[in-house]
């Protein structure tokens, strides 16, 4: 082999050195990124669950004033039969709890819009991340 030849040759080494140095900056570059994504990902999803575990227990909540609400107008018409009272004022009775238990659905449907709303963002969030994934695109 010549000094010339040699000299190709490392130079051909070099270059081909300086190739995969960048490369591999690139490729620490983009697998950062998608670190920084996915930690982001998780980030939301400890929120939604937060989210989630609230309205759970807020609809538990008023489940169970429903159900206390139901127990106490059964115990009022039961009081009713017995005792013949004032039929006007148990009905009055009975209609403000009917609008209370009316109060308490709006707000059960309210409460399960929102959480549909939340969820709805997440799924698009997740489905982005995943299109983005396969497609090689990173968008942060």
């Amino acid at each position: 082999m010549t000094g010339e030849e040699m000299e190709r040759a490392i130079e051909f080494l070099l270059q081909s050195q300086a190739n995969f140095d960048a490369r591999l900056e690139q490729t620490n570059q983009q697998v950062a990124e998608t670190s920084r994504q996915l930690q982001s990902y998780a980030e939301t999803q400890s929120e939604f669950i937060q989210i989630v575990t609230r309205h759970i227990e807020a609809q538990a909540e008023i489940n169970a004033s429903l159900r206390e609400s139901i127990h106490e107008l059964k115990a009022s018409h039961s009081d009713l039969a017995a005792s013949h009272g004032d039929l006007a004022a148990a009905h009055s009775d009975l209609a403000a709890s009917q609008r209370d238990l009316a109060a308490s659905q709006r707000e059960l449907t309210a409460s399960q819009l929102r959480t549909d709303e939340r969820l709805d963002r997440l799924a698009a969030t997740v489905e982005r991340f995943i299109t983005e994934g396969r497609n090689g695109n990173s968008q942060r």
